[in-house]
């Protein structure tokens, strides 16, 4: 397995060399990689567990993954994106994530700083 940082590029990229080969498209291959783009313009700092890290959305999910443990949500499975806290006088606000499988838990990162919320806004 080898791992390519991302330090002043846009994609995050992971490649397998197999010792023993895999049928991906109707042929055989020992070497699979896979990649997303990131736009660090559109990361913020946030509290999902613990500790302050830089969130970064994908163009399916919104990551952390600096930090253990790693935090991820997929957008496909989020119904809906509550702001909580948003008062002007607060320096912070908090974002939760609902999903449409209502029975899942909910994903909250707390303590995002209020000059984040139009562009998150915007983006979402």
């Amino acid at each position: 397995m080898f791992y390519q940082p991302c330090d002043r590029e846009v994609i995050i990229l992971i490649h397998f060399h197999r010792k023993n080969a895999i049928v991906f498209e109707k042929r055989e291959e020992i070497n699979v990689q896979f990649y997303t783009k990131i736009n660090r313009s559109l990361g913020f700092h946030g509290t999902p567990h613990r500790s302050m890290v830089l969130i970064m959305p994908t163009t399916t999910c919104v990551v952390q993954l600096t930090e253990w443990p790693p935090f991820v949500v997929v957008l496909d499975e989020v119904e809906l994106v509550h702001f909580e806290r948003v008062h002007f006088q607060l320096k912070n606000f908090d974002m939760v994530f609902i999903m449409k499988d209502y029975s899942k838990k909910t994903l909250s990162i707390q303590s995002i700083p209020m000059a984040e919320l139009d562009p998150i806004k915007n983006w979402l």
